[in-house]
C-alpha cells in the first residue's frame, strides 16, 4: 500500500483521464445499441428543431448537442458514444477540481482515479444518453458555487445560474440536485452567500421560463403512463449496490455487493459524525458530501408517491459525490491503516467485477442487431413485411436497417409502457399498428420479431401462447425460426 501511495503521488490530472479513457474506449463498438439510444440518435438524425420535444419525457439540450455532434462527426454508433465518453471525462475532470478546491491533490487523485474506473460511470458513459451530461453540469453548478463563496465573484454565481438553466434543459430531475446544492448556505445560516444563490437561482429560473410548457406537458405525460414503477425500499438498496459495483452483477456476487456497500456507508458515516464531534476543520464540506450524495434519492423517494421519478440512472451526480465522500471518509491519519486498505480493495474488488459485468453482459435488453440483421433479413422479399411485437427491438432496427421498413404493434394505451406518442412516432418516422393482424396487412409472409421474455412472462403465467404468435400461426404457416440474441425471428408464410 506504501508502493502505491508513492504512485499515487505522481499521479496529475491527465493521467488519471487517460486512464478513464482508456477504460471507457473498451467494447465501445462491440457494445449492441439498444432502444433509448436507438431514440437519442433518430432524434438527432432528423430535424432537431422540429422535433416536438414534449412528445418526449426530456427536454431538448442533449439532443440537440448530440445532432451538432453527429453532423460534424457522423452518426455511427461508435462515434455518438464517444461524445458521451468526452462528456464523462469532462466529469472527472470536474471532481478532481472540486476536490482541489474542498481537500487537496492527494483526495483529488484519488478521487479521479475512482471514479476513472467506477463501473457506474463507464456505464454511462458508453450509452448515447443524457446521464453523463447531465453530471457535467451538476458539477459545473457546484465547482461554481464553491469558487463563488472562496473568491466572491459574481462571476461564479452567473456560471452557476448558467450551470443550473442548462441541467435543467438537459434532464427535467437535475432540480432534486439543484435544490439542496442552493439550500446549502441556508443550512449553514451563511445569508450573504445565501442572498446570491438566491439572486443566481432566480436568474437560471428565468431562463429556464421557456420551457416551463414543455415541462408541464412532459409532467401530464409522466402522470398519464410511464414505466417506472413507484419505488420500495429494495430500491434504495439498488442504487447503493451501483454506485460502488453497478447493476447487474452475478447472483452469486449480490450479497457480497450489498454487504459492500452498506460496509462502506456505515463506516465512512461513523467516521464522518466521529471527525465532526472532534471538530474537523472540513466537517461541515463532508456533510455536503453526504447531502449530495443522498438527499437527491431520499427527494425521488418522496415524490415518486405522487409522480413516478426514481429513475436508478439519473442518481449518476450522486455517485460522484458518494464516491469522494467515501475518499475523503477514509483518508486521514485518524483512519486505522488496515480499515482504509480494506475500504479501498472493496471498491477496487467491486469496480473489477462490476466493469467485467459490464463488458460481458449481453441479457436484455442489448441485442446483436447487426448480425441478425445481415444473416436473416437479407431474404426478406417484396410482398413480405417485418412486424416487431414491441418497440424496444423496432427501434434499433430501425435505426441499423433504413432500407427497410420495420412496423410494431403499438402499447396497450394508457399502459406504463405506451411512452412512445403519434408524435414522436412521425418525427422518428417509424410505423406502428393497433394489432397484428393490422401490421400483417394480409401480407404474403411476416417475419415477426419478439423478445424470448415476452414469450415467458405469457407461458409463467399459464396464458398459453403469446396472443401475437397465436393469431400469426393460425393465419399463417411458419416456415422457419432462429434465436437472435434475446430475439426469436419467424418466418411464416402463406
Amino acid at each position: 500500500m506504501a508502493a502505491l501511495a508513492s504512485v499515487l503521488k505522481r499521479l496529475n490530472l491527465t493521467i488519471v483521464l487517460l486512464i478513464g479513457l482508456g477504460v471507457r474506449l473498451i467494447g465501445l463498438v462491440s457494445r449492441p445499441i439498444w432502444y433509448d439510444e436507438a431514440f437519442s440518435l433518430l432524434v438527432a438524425r432528423g430535424d432537431t428543431l422540429a422535433f416536438p420535444f414534449a412528445t418526449d419525457v426530456h427536454p431538448p439540450l442533449y439532443y440537440l448537442l448530440l445532432s451538432f455532434w453527429t453532423a460534424l462527426w457522423g452518426d455511427s454508433i461508435a462515434i455518438a458514444r464517444l461524445f458521451s465518453i468526452v462528456l464523462s471525462l469532462v466529469v472527472i475532470f470536474l471532481a478532481y477540481q472540486i476536490c482541489l478546491i474542498l481537500f487537496d491533490k492527494e483526495i483529488a487523485v484519488w478521487s479521479g482515479l475512482l471514479l476513472a474506473v467506477s463501473p457506474f460511470l463507464v456505464h454511462y458513459a458508453q450509452e448515447i444518453r443524457m446521464y453523463s451530461l447531465l453530471t457535467v453540469f451538476v458539477l459545473l453548478a457546484a465547482y461554481a458555487y464553491w469558487r463563488a463563496t472562496r473568491e466572491q465573484g459574481w462571476l461564479w454565481w452567473a456560471l452557476f445560474a448558467a450551470s443550473a438553466a442548462l441541467a435543467q434543459y438537459n434532464h427535467n430531475l437535475a432540480v432534486f440536485f439543484l435544490l439542496p446544492l442552493a439550500s446549502w448556505p441556508l443550512l449553514t445560516r451563511n445569508w450573504k452567500n445565501l442572498f446570491k444563490i438566491g439572486i443566481a437561482s432566480t436568474l437560471a429560473l428565468l431562463v429556464y421560463i421557456p420551457w416551463l410548457l414543455g415541462l408541464l406537458a412532459q409532467v401530464d405525460a409522466v402522470r398519464a403512463a410511464y414505466w417506472i414503477e413507484q419505488p420500495g425500499v429494495v430500491d434504495i438498496f439498488r442504487v447503493l449496490i451501483m454506485f460502488v459495483s453497478n447493476l447487474p452483477v452475478p447472483p452469486v456476487w449480490l450479497p457480497v455487493s450489498l454487504a459492500s456497500a452498506l460496509f462502506l456507508v456505515i463506516l465512512a458515516g461513523w467516521h464522518t459524525i466521529k471527525r465532526y464531534r472532534q471538530g474537523h476543520e472540513k466537517r461541515q464540506i463532508s456533510i455536503w458530501l453526504m447531502m449530495m450524495a443522498f438527499l437527491p434519492m431520499a427527494l425521488m423517494f418522496l415524490v415518486s408517491f405522487w409522480l413516478p421519478v426514481f429513475l436508478h440512472r439519473a442518481f449518476l451526480p450522486s455517485a460522484v459525490f458518494f464516491l469522494i465522500w467515501l475518499i475523503w471518509s477514509f483518508q486521514g491519519a485518524d483512519v486505522p491503516k488496515i480499515i482504509r486498505n480494506a475500504a479501498f480493495g472493496i471498491l477496487l474488488i467491486n469496480s473489477v467485477v462490476g466493469i467485467y459485468m459490464h463488458y460481458s453482459y449481453g441479457g436484455f435488453p442489448y441485442v446483436p442487431y447487426n448480425e441478425g440483421r445481415t444473416a436473416w433479413l437479407e431474404n426478406v422479399s417484396g410482398d413480405e413485411v417485418i412486424v416487431h411485437s414491441n418497440k424496444l427491438s423496432m427501434l434499433p432496427s430501425h435505426f441499423l436497417d433504413t432500407d427497410r421498413q420495420h412496423r410494431y404493434v403499438i402499447d396497450a394505451p394508457g399502459s406504463g409502457s405506451d411512452t412512445l406518442s403519434e408524435a414522436s412516432q412521425a418525427a422518428l418516422a417509424v410505423h406502428s399498428y393497433e394489432s397484428i393482424a393490422d401490421a400483417a396487412n394480409n401480407s404474403d409472409g411476416v417475419w415477426f420479431i419478439i423478445f424470448n421474455q415476452a414469450i415467458k412472462e405469457y407461458q409463467d403465467l399459464d396464458e398459453g401462447t403469446h396472443p401475437h404468435l397465436a393469431w400469426l400461426q393460425e393465419n399463417y404457416k411458419l416456415a422457419e425460426s432462429q434465436q437472435w440474441g434475446n430475439l426469436i425471428l419467424y418466418h411464416f408464410e402463406r
